[in-house]
């Protein structure tokens, strides 16, 4: 599956496929779509809402992230831990259509 943004196909993150999880989608609940690219390729997020935004501290993970580890670091948002994801990574292991 790709999303059109402007003259560009840009594919779907498959997020059952990256995280090895069986994850129910909720047709009801309201969704969006984000663009990210860090050097490579756009991919396409599907995302269910923005909590917030601002600038946070990012905590590397170190040795525990591994060397092909989906996440950069971690951050704290309202006292909750939240994971940072390695948009970069997305170019290794999503698979692109032809």
């Amino acid at each position: 599956p790709v999303y059109q943004h402007g003259d560009m196909l840009v594919p779907l993150v498959d997020y059952e496929t990256l995280f090895h999880a069986n994850i129910e989608a909720n047709p009801d609940a309201p969704c969006h779509l984000m663009v990210v690219q860090d050097g490579g390729l756009p991919h396409a997020l599907l995302i269910n809402q923005v909590i917030d935004k601002g600038i946070l501290p990012i905590h590397p993970l170190g040795e525990l992230g591994g060397d092909r580890s989906l996440f950069i670091g971690a951050t704290l948002h309202q006292a909750r831990p939240a994971m940072i994801l390695a948009v970069r990574a997305l170019d290794e292991r999503q698979p692109y259509p032809v």
